[in-house]
């Protein structure tokens, strides 16, 4: 047509004179004219409602059958005369092609999804896998967004029932999905709980309704994996899966609410976990050999503990002597147990035999939490043996704790991680005070024995090295107000001494290299040399104005308020009562509210081997609490008065206000 309307415009000018030349040119130009518009309704998204809507606008009609409708019945409804709103539904239909695009992309998509599932335990494809899952419900909030927003579009009208139903169905399968696995998650927290035999002669009402839920769960997931497809699994059914679903999650309730003395019991065993909820805890207990269900809540149950440094032994070789685990004991009582463990019966597996040597020492300070006794019992009672189904794994064994800033401490003791998850974060704790008693005394044995300030606070943990800090600090102290008789200048003397040896800090943190090393220093190695500068820059301070304070001797009360630390030897303390009540570590404290008798040391060996911090006339021991370079609380005129407050009320075991802080 466009070859034609060159010819005739070609034609020459006598010709375009004639009539004739003139209805042809109408003619061709009204065909080239209402080409474009047949040509968009000639295209695929043109459907029989787009033809209907045309009859409407031209006011025509004509037969929609393919036999019978012809391109004569377009060219005579004077498809120019209404081409723009042709046009409009053309561009309509183009719209609603793509938004049928996506719909059944969509619609293809979710009818062919299937459920991914994964073993637990030796009970075969019970659970859905939680990264897939997780990866569907990603899936289900994109799609879902996609048919929000079709459904916003003015172009869904003929769409607008089916979306809205596919919107329905997808809600559902979302809903149907975290209701599965929190449900699953809730069975797996208790089947752990009642798997183990004497739950069933404990609890036997609670064992007896989570077997007939179990049994209904294994069923639910039986016939899932027979069906795997998404969409029939969530969807539909002689019974909703959210009813289902429901049902079983309200039996798990009744199940988990059941078992709360159960979890104080644990906490009796363990009173950190006090400062978990019961769910947390619950999960925590599910997975006994698994650092990684303790690890997300370390900052509840430990004070600045991030991580936990393992490594990982055969089963068959991990043997571990009895009087190495036991030595490491005698080392902080300074006195042996008298009596000695029984031997273990026959009928204990090869196995068990062993790791028993491990597993009895934990079972004994399971045993010491549960039923108050002393650390060392002359009877061994093992009751956590470790299922079938997790004998052939590699057992875990603590060996380093890592700090939020990340300093590592080193475990004197090592932990394996058996015998149940109290158990062994109990034997974690023992071992960490250890740990820092240990480091804390080896330090005051390096300052006593003359090492420079440089070498000890690179080798011992930043505790230690603050306390050693005080230690010459307090040494000082004394000894300036001893000699301040004979000499009157002994204090500033004191002072300027003391001041020589802090002096090095900034030094060191200006050289940028740590250790005596060319290696550069890194944020945790100047944080920990800041914490010493700011406390020996305070305790300066003080030293300077007991100067000013014309002290006699070091009974006075202007030297017995301030916080003092005399290492192993507590017998320098003025005026001290070893009998006088303490503050006592986070989990003591707790312990003692429930009644947990903490180990028995004899006075001597507490006066040997236990460090105190003094003020006033009372000796409060240590807690062995590990902070890391974390100081929450720096001394200040102000926390000193706090602190002396607190030992007054600590004194007459009386709490009250704090009536020394004005």
């Amino acid at each position: 047509m466009e070859h034609y309307w060159q010819e005739c415009l070609r034609l020459p000018p006598r010709i375009q004179e004639w009539d004739a030349y003139k209805e042809m040119r109408e003619a061709i130009k009204h065909y080239l004219d209402v080409f474009p518009t047949l040509h968009k309704l000639n295209s695929k998204e043109i459907r029989n409602r787009h033809w209907l809507q045309v009859m409407s606008v031209t006011g025509s009609s004509f037969q929609l059958e393919a036999h019978i409708f012809k391109l004569v019945h377009l060219l005579d409804i004077g498809l120019l005369q209404h081409q723009a709103a042709i046009e409009e539904i053309c561009r309509c239909a183009s719209r609603e092609l793509e938004l049928e695009a996506k719909m059944r992309s969509t619609e293809e998509e979710w009818t062919e999804q299937v459920l991914t599932f994964e073993n637990f335990k030796n009970r075969g494809l019970v659970c859905l896998s939680h990264s897939n899952t997780e990866h569907l419900l990603d899936l289900l909030e994109d799609a879902q967004a996609t048919l929000a927003l079709m459904l916003t579009s003015r172009h869904i009208g003929p769409l607008r029932d089916e979306a809205a139903a596919w919107a329905i169905k997808l809600k559902e399968i979302s809903e149907v999905l975290e209701q599965w696995l929190t449900v699953q998650d809730l069975w797996q927290h208790l089947e752990e709980v009642f798997s183990h035999g004497g739950t069933a002669k404990d609890l036997p009402q609670e064992y007896n309704r989570f077997a007939r839920v179990d049994k209904s769960y294994m069923k639910m997931m039986k016939r899932a994996y027979e069906t795997r497809n998404v969409l029939q699994c969530c969807v539909g059914g002689d019974v909703p899966k959210s009813q289902m679903l429901k049902h079983l999650g309200e039996e798990l309730e009744i199940c988990f609410k059941s078992l709360v003395g159960f979890l104080d019991s644990k906490r009796k065993v363990f009173p950190r976990f006090c400062f978990v909820n019961d769910p947390v805890l619950l999960a925590i207990l599910s997975q006994p050999y698994s650092l990684d269900s303790v690890k997300p809540h370390f900052r509840c149950i430990f004070n600045n503990v991030r991580d936990v440094s393992l490594i990982q032994q055969e089963p068959e070789t991990m043997v571990v002597k009895k009087s190495a685990v036991l030595s490491s004991w005698r080392g902080r009582s300074g006195r042996e147990d008298s009596s000695s463990p029984l031997p273990l019966p026959d009928s204990i597996s090869t196995r068990f035999r062993k790791v028993s040597d491990i597993v009895v020492q934990a079972a004994k300070e399971s045993d010491a939490g549960v039923r108050k006794s002393s650390l060392l019992q002359s009877t061994t009672d093992v009751r956590h043996v470790e299922p079938d189904w997790h004998s052939h794994l590699p057992k875990n064994i603590a060996v380093a704790v890592t700090s939020e800033q990340g300093e590592i401490l080193e475990l004197n003791t090592k932990v394996p991680l058996v015998s149940g998850v109290d158990v062994w974060l109990s034997a974690l704790v023992k071992s960490i005070n250890e740990s820092l008693h240990s480091s804390i005394v080896d330090c005051i044995q390096d300052i006593e024995s003359g090492h420079s300030i440089e070498e000890w606070i690179s080798k011992y943990p930043s505790q230690a090295c603050r306390l050693g800090l005080l230690y010459i600090w307090t040494k000082e102290c004394e000894a300036g107000i001893g000699d301040i008789r004979i000499d009157r200048k002994a204090i500033p003397n004191a002072s300027r001494r003391f001041w020589s040896l802090i002096s090095k800090l900034p030094n060191l943190l200006a050289k940028g290299s740590w250790k005596h090393t060319d290696s550069p220093m890194t944020s945790y190695h100047k944080l920990r040399l800041e914490t010493l500068v700011s406390q020996g820059m305070y305790l300066r301070d003080v030293l300077e104005d007991l100067g000013r304070r014309k002290l006699r001797d070091v009974v006075d009360f202007e030297w017995k308020r301030n916080i003092r630390f005399y290492g192993t030897d507590n017998s320098r303390a003025p005026g001290r009562t070893p009998s006088m009540p303490s503050v006592p570590s986070m989990e003591v404290g707790i312990a003692r509210s429930m009644s947990v008798e903490p180990p028995k040391i004899s006075a001597d060996d507490q006066e040997q081997k236990e460090l105190f911090i003094h003020m006033l006339d009372s000796q409060l021991p240590y807690g062995y609490e590990f902070y890391g370079c974390d100081v929450s609380i720096a001394l200040t005129p102000i926390t000193e008065r706090c602190f002396l407050s607190l030992t007054q009320v600590i004194v007459v075991v009386v709490f009250g206000g704090n009536s020394a802080v004005r």
